[in-house]
């Protein structure tokens, strides 16, 4: 992944609301690049203990949503490749 695009996902990161859509906007974003995911990681946890604790919200709240999408998205590719 270029500079570029890890200079994007903290700016991303960095102007992530508490808001319902801000939140499923970027973790569907993350699970998209799904290839990436060790690189996202790396930089939410250097954002989360960089960000005040108001803040941190807005970032645990982003990876449960992440979390709680792709345990669904991989239960149903699963469940249909079985099928």
């Amino acid at each position: 992944m270029s500079s570029v695009d890890l200079k994007a996902v903290r700016a991303k990161l960095r102007t992530l609301s508490g808001s319902q859509q801000s939140i499923e906007t970027l973790s569907l974003y993350f699970i998209h690049k799904k290839a990436q995911a060790k690189n996202f990681a790396a930089i939410w946890f250097e954002e989360i203990m960089a960000v005040p604790p108001d803040r941190k919200l807005c970032l645990l709240y982003l990876a449960n949503d992440v979390l709680q999408r792709g345990r669904y998205c991989t239960s149903r590719c699963n469940t249909g490749v079985h099928q």
